[in-house]
């Protein structure tokens, strides 16, 4: 996915995001798939450079793949937009080295804003996280 260079708003994917970007040698290189029913799904299993309290993962770090989960999704559905805000509850640990799945869907859209609802869960199917973001489109 890529957001091309906007002359008006100067925003340019030039492959060095940290959370997406291939060319990022210290990223997380997550990679995002369009489901079927329109929502974005990505996983993500984190190192121990990631942690925060000994073995559990950072929480700035879901924080940081829910806000790409919620941008990403208008993207590739072909619409350029950039996050506006966006919550986070963290509702269970993550363990340092399990395996994540999270899962972004639009709750609606309302002129230029897009609201999206995300969730994150283990590979067990144990729901560890969620969110709720809203986008601006640009023009």
């Amino acid at each position: 996915m890529s957001l091309k260079k906007s002359s008006s708003k100067g925003f340019e994917d030039d492959g060095h995001c940290f959370a997406c970007g291939s060319l990022n040698p210290r990223g997380l290189k997550l990679k995002f798939k369009l489901e079927s029913d329109g929502s974005l799904s990505t996983s993500f299993t984190p190192r121990r450079i990631y942690q925060g309290f000994k073995d559990v993962t950072h929480g700035g770090i879901l924080g940081l793949i829910f806000d790409e989960m919620m941008v990403n999704l208008p993207l590739c559905q072909g619409k350029k937009a950039v996050s506006a805000e966006y919550k986070v509850r963290l509702l269970k640990p993550v363990p340092v080295g399990e395996r994540v799945e999270f899962r972004s869907r639009v709750r609606e859209e309302k002129g230029r804003l897009i609201y999206l609802v995300a969730d994150a869960r283990t590979s067990s199917g144990t729901r560890v996280a969620e969110a709720e973001g809203t986008c601006v489109r640009l023009k």
